[in-house]
């Protein structure tokens, strides 16, 4: 689970015409002025949720991957989802909406351990698998590293 906030470069609107826009069309919608909550489930669903106590109960979104999605990371406007081995970036486009048709996918390893923890520093995400840990510039789009633990991660 992981809280994206709305775009912080957009032109906002205010919260009346937020609402009404949302109480007009029955629905929230992915603007940039969306603040959301980005929720994955080990049957694979990405379900992205509102963060308005009046409409967190409705899914805005649902995207189905291959296999368990284990980690969720913001950062500038992408979300970094983990699904086994791999990383899909979402992008959101200033003053625009979120891309959900066009992820960016990585292969970060090709062992059997899934990626099991996220952790962004500065613009670098660390990600652990089995008993290894990658370093990937999310700047760059980039796998920086990896370097061996010497235990089994989880």
């Amino acid at each position: 689970m992981c809280y994206v906030p709305r775009d912080s470069s957009s032109h906002q609107s205010s919260p009346l015409q937020s609402s009404m826009s949302s109480a007009i069309i029955g629905a929230p919608s992915l603007s940039a002025n969306s603040e959301t909550i980005w929720m994955g489930s080990q049957t694979g669903k990405l379900m992205i949720h509102p963060t308005s106590n009046e409409m967190a109960h409705k899914v805005m979104e649902v995207i189905n991957f291959a296999g368990p999605i284990t980690c969720i990371e913001y950062y500038k406007n992408q979300v970094f989802i983990a699904v086994e081995g791999n990383v899909y970036i979402y992008k959101r486009p200033k003053d625009s909406a979120w891309d959900l048709d066009n992820p960016v996918a990585f292969r970060i390893h090709d062992g059997d351990d899934p990626i099991n923890c996220m952790c962004q520093v500065q613009q670098k995400l660390w990600l652990g698998a089995g008993n290894r840990c990658y370093v990937f510039n999310m700047a760059s789009s980039r796998r920086e590293g990896s370097f061996q633990l010497s235990q089994k991660i989880g």
